[in-house]
């Protein structure tokens, strides 16, 4: 009950991960999960997966955090609604956590991430915590002691 405050939006595609999620959690934290179609789209040349009307979804909304684990990882850009989601989404103290980043597909993606904070002249740190997988954090500069943990 300790996170009742917190307004959390996850999409997903998949309705049994939707089913679960809902039985598993329950009454025990808000959900808000929004059931979008994968795209297919072009970005940069490269064919990638992306959640359909990402943009429309979150207009006018700002993040102090966002986790991308999903859709499913592409050769090149995967993931890249992250892309506009830093760009436009963002409060000023945040943390972006990417899964996957292993792969060739999420390292284009956090690239083009921190091209949009050096654009926008966003002062940021950011790690790599791996162990079978990896993970990037992406944080505010204030936030910064969240890469040496």
């Amino acid at each position: 009950a300790a996170f009742y405050h917190i307004n959390a939006i996850t999409c997903e595609h998949d309705q049994t991960w939707i089913d679960f999620i809902k039985k598993e959690f329950g009454n025990n934290y808000p959900l808000n999960i929004w059931k979008t179609e994968l795209e297919e789209i072009e970005f940069k040349g490269q064919k990638t997966l992306t959640y359909h009307n990402m943009q429309n979804i979150f207009k006018d909304k700002r993040f102090e955090l966002i986790l991308i684990d999903g859709p499913f990882g592409s050769p090149h850009y995967s993931r890249s609604q992250a892309i506009d989601l830093c760009k436009n989404n963002l409060s000023d103290r945040f943390c972006v956590i990417i899964d996957d980043t292993e792969r060739d597909g999420e390292k284009e993606t956090i690239d083009e991430i921190k091209k949009v904070f050096i654009e926008k002249s966003v002062d940021f740190a950011t790690t790599v915590y791996s162990s079978t997988k990896s993970h990037t954090l992406l944080c505010s500069k204030d936030l910064f002691f969240l890469t040496s943990l």
